[in-house]
């Protein structure tokens, strides 16, 4: 689902995104910023800059299975796009271009050990902390 909706263009409304403010406790609620808050100083909505784009990190048991996901995600998605283009509903400009999909090796079974959760969240740490 993260595909589908972030390829969407700003003005499209994707319903799995929209929060339902209603459903949340109201002492939650304030964990939840308005739209407008996201905007900039100058009034610009983060999405729509100009060189934002997305890595996703698939986290598998072996490379293998990461490759094989990887494959079959991407594929999926662009047989997707092409549907969408086919109504009239492009993707962001960029989107596919600027699409990062980093695979990751972790024993989920297990905490430590070199290839262990705790490592993974290491390596995370190390390499996608801004």
């Amino acid at each position: 689902m993260l595909l589908r909706c972030l390829s969407l263009p700003p003005d499209q409304t994707v319903y799995e995104t929209t929060p339902v403010l209603s459903s949340i406790h109201p002492s939650l609620s304030t964990l939840y910023p308005s739209i407008e808050s996201l905007k900039d100083a100058a009034g610009e909505d983060p999405l729509q800059k100009a060189g934002s784009f997305l890595t996703l990190v698939l986290v598998c048991r072996s490379k293998a299975k990461g490759d094989l996901t990887r494959d079959m995600l991407l594929k999926e998605h662009e047989l997707l796009l092409q549907t969408r283009a086919k109504k009239g509903v492009l993707a962001v400009q960029g989107w596919w271009e600027q699409l990062d999909i980093q695979i990751q090796t972790c024993d989920q079974s297990t905490l430590g050990g070199h290839n262990g959760v705790l490592a993974l969240c290491e390596r995370l740490r190390n390499t996608y902390v801004c």
